[in-house]
C-alpha cells in the first residue's frame, strides 16, 4: 500500500518536539541553570533555552491542533461516531492550547497561568488518549485496525499509569511533605515519560493519515461565483483513499 506524506506530519511534529526538548534540556543542564531533578518546565525558564522552548511548544501546538483536525475530518468521512469525534477534537484542542499555554508562561514568571497549562495538558491530553483509543475501536474494521486499536490502548494505559504517580509525587514534593533527592528524581522522571507518552500517541494517528491523498481548502465568496450557471461547486475537506465529499 501506497503512503501519502501526510503521514509524516505527526511524525516530525511529534518526534521534533522531542527532540528539541531534548535540546534544552542540554542547554539547562551545560549552562549550569538547573543540573538536577529537571522538569521539562526547567528547560525553559531561562534564556537563551526559554526562546527555544517557547517556539517549539507553540509550534507544536499549532501543529498538534492541525493534525487532530485532520484526523477528525478523517473520521467523519468514514462515517465515524459524530458525537464522540467531536468529543475529542475539542479535548485535543484544548489539551494544545494547554501545551502551547506551558511554553508562552514561564513558571518562574507567571507560575499559576503556567499551571493551568500544564494540567490541561496532561490531564486533557490523557483525556484524549482515551477517546481516541474508544475511537479507534469503533472504527477497527473500517478506517483503522485492531493493531492500531492495542498500540493506542497499550499507550493509553502508560500514560494513565504514569500521571497518577506523578501527580501524587508531584503534590508531596511542593507542598515539601516529602522533598527528598529520590522523590525529586522519581518526580521528573514520572514527567519526562508522561510528556514523551502523550506526544508519542499523537504519533499513532499517522497510521490513518496515511491514506489521505489530498488537502484542499475551498473559499466561496458571496459574488465571486455566479452558481445559477455552475453546474456543480465540489468541496474535497480530506480524501481517504478514493472517498470524496461534496458539497453542492
Amino acid at each position: 500500500m501506497e503512503y501519502s506524506r501526510y503521514c509524516l506530519s505527526p511524525l516530525f511534529l511529534v518526534f521534533g518536539v522531542i527532540a528539541m526538548w531534548f535540546v534544552c534540556l542540554g542547554l539547562t543542564i551545560g549552562l549550569g541553570h538547573k543540573t538536577s531533578a529537571v522538569f521539562i518546565s526547567d528547560t525553559g525558564a531561562y534564556h537563551p533555552e526559554q526562546g527555544i522552548f517557547t517556539m517549539t511548544l507553540n509550534i507544536g501546538a499549532v501543529g498538534i491542533a492541525m493534525t487532530q483536525v485532520l484526523h477528525y475530518r478523517y473520521v467523519t468521512q468514514f462515517g465515524g461516531p459524530t458525537r464522540l469525534n467531536m468529543a475529542t477534537l475539542i479535548v485535543g484542542l484544548l489539551a494544545a492550547l494547554g501545551l502551547s499555554m506551558v511554553g508562552a508562561f514561564q513558571w518562574n514568571e507567571m507560575f499559576v497561568v503556567h499551571l493551568i497549562g500544564a494540567s490541561m495538558a496532561f490531564l486533557l491530553g490523557t483525556a484524549y488518549a482515551w477517546l481516541q483509543t474508544v475511537l479507534s475501536y469503533k472504527l477497527r474494521d473500517t478506517g483503522t485496525t485492531m493493531g492500531t486499536f492495542g498500540l493506542r490502548l497499550f499507550l493509553a494505559i502508560v500514560v494513565t499509569g504514569t500521571l497518577v504517580p506523578f501527580a501524587v509525587t508531584l503534590g508531596l514534593v511542593f507542598t515539601d511533605t516529602v522533598r527528598t533527592p529520590a522523590m525529586l528524581t522519581a518526580t521528573v522522571t514520572l514527567e519526562w515519560i508522561l510528556g514523551i507518552s502523550l506526544l508519542t500517541y499523537l504519533a499513532t494517528l499517522a497510521w490513518e493519515l496515511r491514506k489521505v491523498t489530498t488537502v484542499v481548502i475551498s473559499l466561496d465568496i458571496e459574488g465571486l461565483f455566479d452558481l445559477q450557471k455552475t453546474e456543480r461547486l465540489r468541496t474535497v475537506a480530506v480524501i481517504p483513499g478514493n472517498i470524496s465529499m461534496e458539497a453542492v
